[in-house]
């Protein structure tokens, strides 16, 4: 995890991870937590390299707990893999998150990078990423969040409504405002909401920018 995280670089508009952000929630300004790596090793039967966007995963105290891995082509986009999100191997601190800006007395959380990114922008909060839907159902806020929202998914499959749900049943008896929302389409996430309202606003000609 060190040496990985050591050999990435910041974020730049023009590379991989960069390109991806831009396409994917408009993005020009990259938080800290979020790195470029190069030749990152896909481990499959037939492992492969990528290019790879590298968020650092927070614990609850604040230490780093392990890496995720999202698997990138140079131009920007998923790389052709099964999986190309993946955390490292290896235990998670419980609570663990993906701290995309500071926590102040509102702080948003939803379940993937771009979700979280896009919700941020749609709502004008802070927001961290929990990584997936059992993250986020544990997910435990920072004592200075007194107003938390829960940025879920709306699956068909109702896992993302039910982590969400669960994560505000479990935070209600804290002194804590607690407040969810779920996108209106079945199928959906904050980030597709998002890419169609970037899509309207952008000239014809550039549309192509958000998707991918």
């Amino acid at each position: 995890m060190n040496k990985l995280w050591r050999s990435s670089k910041t974020i730049e508009t023009n590379d991989p991870a960069g390109r991806y952000l831009v396409r994917r929630i408009g993005l020009t300004s990259f938080p800290p937590c979020l790195r470029t790596a190069y030749n990152v090793r896909y481990q499959s039967d037939c492992p492969s390299f990528h290019p790879a966007m590298i968020a650092m995963v927070t614990g609850q105290d604040g230490a780093p707990s392990t890496l995720h891995r999202t698997y990138l082509t140079d131009d920007g986009r998923k790389a052709p893999v099964i999986e190309p999100r993946r955390l490292m191997p290896g235990n998670i601190a419980k609570a663990a998150a993906i701290r995309l800006g500071p926590a102040g007395d509102v702080l948003g959380i939803a379940e993937g990078i771009e979700t979280a990114l896009s919700a941020s922008a749609l709502f004008g909060v802070p927001c961290w990423a929990a990584v997936s839907a059992a993250m986020l159902a544990a997910w435990q806020p920072p004592p200075e969040a007194r107003r938390i929202i829960i940025f879920g998914d709306n699956d068909s499959s109702y896992a993302g409504q039910a982590a969400a749900y669960a994560l505000a049943q479990r935070l209600r008896s804290d002194e804590r405002v607690i407040e969810v929302q779920i996108p209106a389409e079945v199928g959906t996430d904050w980030n597709d909401v998002h890419q169609l309202r970037l899509n309207r606003a952008a000239p014809r000609d550039q549309a192509w920018a958000t998707h991918g």
